[in-house]
């Protein structure tokens, strides 16, 4: 069965019946992390004639969604409701019918289900997945990686499954949705994980300032009383070195999301070196930092890389990476998955990808990004992916957080991720008070750490109850 027969029977199989839990889109759909599904949310529908229609396409039954081969393929349908339902990609995105997202134009491959001739698609591909305003103090890392990249080594893949016997903790985790430790869940700490991509300079600095104010006696605490903190994947385009080492000093988590933000599906072992190796280096000299302190990275787009990225982490000694997406593609009560280890390769619930490691990267860790919902149940990829548009309240913000940490909270207490760009406090104007709003509802909370992703993956190496939650020695401040 070739690659897009097997999406195809995944996709029909998810139309029967969700699963659990399920497989996400494959790499070249996390480039456009931040549009999946996003039209759904921005709620862009009509109803059309039924005519000479996509839905009457002989495969439109195995997809969820069509998209519309008579056009420029923006333009994509439900054929699940009566008369069809029609809805409308951003600007720069086409929608993908295997991988049931809008995708930007050069992945998307808009053709019709049985041959029906079609337009030729757009060839120019954005080159980010978020633009970031421009300012006189911004500064561009253009320096190559102090040192040329190791002769990587790959280890053969392990054989047989991941399990409790030949995986345990501290070092190594399989892909679960138990709690590590086996911790009742009642009493296991609920993790926030607050990320942010690409560059920080002066006009996204103003918003960081009234998330995380200088001044500590108004900074939100965690339980034990220390500030709430957050993890920075930092892409080297369009930075302030200035205000990247403000965040740095506040104590916040900083990571590489590469030098250029460019597309990696091309990279060579040194390409991906120079990349994400190259802006670890440059984070460490801005914030005046040690290398190692740049423990993780997320791949521009959420692009895998196959083995080159992976071995390259682990030769470069990353504690974790942060580019694989999962979760059910519908809000069907399904438990998320926590972060677990690489010594046994990925599986379809967190990585349906020709660019998944095949490989065993043992100690290497993966945060997995899982997949939110609008409150009516349309799925997204990324936080500011469920965009709620212009018009949305403050209110409307918290309430679709809220639903999103509750599918955590009330399950089995795996971290939940609030993944943003900054551009989400400009298209959706609301959308900064509704955030701080929710973060303060959360430190009301005796049982909730919002913390950066190493001080999570501490805690996953060595699970303590809530109660310990306050002595708990990398949580300290």
């Amino acid at each position: 069965m070739n690659r897009r027969d097997m999406k195809r029977k995944l996709v029909a199989s998810f139309n029967k019946a969700p699963t659990h839990p399920t497989n996400h889109p494959p790499a070249a759909a996390m480039k456009a992390a931040i549009a999946i599904l996003a039209v759904v949310c921005f709620g862009w529908a009509e109803a059309v004639p039924l005519s000479l229609h996509p839905c009457d396409a002989p495969d439109a039954q195995l997809y969820t969604l069509v998209c519309d081969f008579n056009n420029d393929g923006r333009t994509f349908f439900s054929c699940k409701t009566n008369p069809p339902t029609s809805f409308e990609c951003p600007p720069g995105l086409r929608f993908s019918n295997d991988l049931q997202v809008c995708d930007w134009d050069y992945n998307s491959e808009c053709l019709p289900p049985s041959g029906v001739p079609t337009a030729p698609a757009t060839t120019s591909p954005p080159r980010t997945a978020s633009t970031t305003r421009t300012t006189r103090n911004t500064k561009t890392t253009t320096r190559r990686s102090t040192a040329a990249a190791k002769t990587t080594t790959t280890a053969a893949p392990i054989p047989g499954s991941c399990s409790a016997q030949t995986c345990q903790l501290p070092d190594c985790r399989c892909i679960s949705t138990s709690v590590p430790g086996n911790l009742p869940v009642a009493e296991v700490p609920q993790i926030v994980l607050l990320t942010f991509d690409d560059s920080i300079n002066n006009d996204n600095l103003r918003f960081y300032n009234q998330l995380f104010p200088a001044n500590n006696n108004l900074t939100l605490k965690n339980p034990n009383n220390c500030p709430i903190k957050a993890t920075f994947f930092v892409s080297g385009d369009n930075n302030n070195d200035e205000a990247v080492k403000t965040i740095a000093e506040r104590g916040h988590e900083l990571a590489s999301h590469s030098r250029d933000h460019s597309d990696p599906s091309g990279w060579n072992s040194q390409a991906w070196y120079n990349q994400i190796q190259g802006m670890r280096e440059d984070l460490a000299r801005i914030a005046g930092i040690s290398v190692g302190e740049v423990k993780g990275m997320r791949a521009p787009f959420l692009q895998l890389g196959r083995e080159v990225q992976y071995s390259m982490l682990r030769d470069a000694n990353f504690q974790y990476d942060s580019s694989m997406f999962g979760g059910s593609l519908s809000d069907d009560g399904a438990y998320p998955v926590w972060p677990f280890t690489l010594k046994y390769p990925p599986t379809l619930a967190v990585c349906d990808s020709d660019y998944c490691p095949k490989n065993s990267y043992p100690q290497l860790w993966e945060v997995p990004l899982i997949r939110q919902y609008t409150v009516q149940g349309q799925p997204c990829s990324m936080t500011d992916a469920c965009a709620l548009g212009w018009s949305a309240s403050a209110q409307d913000v918290v309430a679709f957080l809220q639903h999103n940490f509750n599918r955590h909270y009330q399950t089995n207490r795996s971290p939940f991720m609030i993944s943003l760009h900054a551009t989400w406090f400009y298209n959706v104007p609301n959308s900064l008070q509704g955030l701080k709003t929710f973060l303060q509802s959360l430190t009301q909370k005796d049982d909730v750490y919002i913390l950066s992703l190493s001080q999570m993956l501490e805690w996953m190496r060595h699970p303590v109850v809530t109660t310990s939650a306050g002595q708990f020695t990398p949580w300290q401040c």
